[in-house]
């Protein structure tokens, strides 16, 4: 997938998103009252939908921004993945250009939970990845990228059945926690 064909599928995502938000404000207008439940529980939803596919859409911009890419070149997940973490750990006075890797903790893992959950002492970031095999691959190379010293085992011996629903969203998360 290139990056131009990355832009289309985040772009389309974050358009159809504001559409059903669109939508469901709409039927919340149109409640008498506090009227049907179902119809607030439905705009908290495409609210939440919205936020998440908008923050997707706006960091490719920020990183197409940021870094004359070249729309034919190949999207690398994981490059993308890693990149939003760089420039925001230097934007947050956590990383020195140049000086990545410098933490008293980096944890990467899979999850379904596609919460973020706020920390004044961590930063953490959730990715959706594809699949499980795609969230391997992410999931390697963060490690490889942020963990300090790298791990030594390798992620083909992993076994995710135990904390993976394959048939639910799978993300890839990074917690740190820096100096």
């Amino acid at each position: 997938m290139t990056f131009q064909e990355k832009y289309s599928e985040l772009y389309s995502n974050y358009e159809r998103a504001g559409r059903e938000l669109e939508y469901a404000a709409k039927k919340l207008s149109e409640t008498n009252g506090f009227g049907d439940t179902n119809d607030i529980s439905a705009y908290f939803n495409s609210h939440k939908n919205f936020s998440y596919h908008e923050k997707q859409f706006q960091q490719i911009l920020n990183f197409a921004n940021d870094g004359n890419i070249n729309p034919t070149t190949e999207f690398v997940e994981q490059q993308f993945m890693y990149e939003i973490i760089k420039k925001d750990q230097i934007k947050k006075k956590n990383w020195a250009e140049g000086e990545e890797n410098q933490f008293f903790t980096c944890e990467v893992g899979l999850t379904n939970d596609p919460e973020i959950k706020e920390d004044y002492q961590s930063s953490q970031y959730k990715f959706p990845v594809l699949n499980l095999n795609h969230g391997k691959e992410c999931y390697a190379y963060l490690v490889d990228r942020l963990e300090f010293p790298p791990s030594e085992s390798h992620v083909s011996t992993f076994d995710f059945s135990n904390i993976i629903n394959e048939s639910e969203p799978i993300f890839v998360k990074i917690s740190m926690r820096s100096k």
